[in-house]
């Protein structure tokens, strides 16, 4: 009975359900991934852990006192690009630790498209 797995954004699984849970047990590895490409695009992000868990009301947290992002683990099941808005978002929270116009602002020079981006996760 072999587990199932990714290869080259592939999944090999012998069911859903299996190929499901190949995708929340990868997660971590992927919003990492993601991580990696969008850090760059930044000047000045400070070091930072990434903690994965399941919320019930929020995709994410940025926590400037234990320098940590958390992502909700059911962002695993969104699109990339919506993977990456939450990411952004967070990231700009070690700039703006607030809903600001300043903050918004500062987003949309990452992602223009923000708005259409948040009312897809609601």
């Amino acid at each position: 009975d072999t587990k199932a797995y990714i290869d080259n954004n592939y999944i090999y699984a012998k069911n859903k359900e299996e190929a499901q849970k190949c995708i929340y047990r990868n997660a971590k590895d992927i919003f990492n991934n993601r991580i990696k490409r969008i850090k760059p695009l930044f000047s000045d992000i400070p070091e930072f852990t990434l903690k994965v868990r399941k919320m019930t009301s929020r995709w994410g947290v940025c926590n400037k006192k234990s320098m940590s992002i958390t992502l909700n683990i059911e962002l695993i099941t969104k699109d990339i690009n919506l993977i990456d808005y939450v990411i952004i978002h967070e990231l700009c929270h070690f700039e703006y630790m607030n809903h600001s116009k300043d903050y918004w602002n500062y987003v949309a020079q990452f992602y223009p498209y923000y708005k259409q981006a948040r009312k897809l996760l609601k």
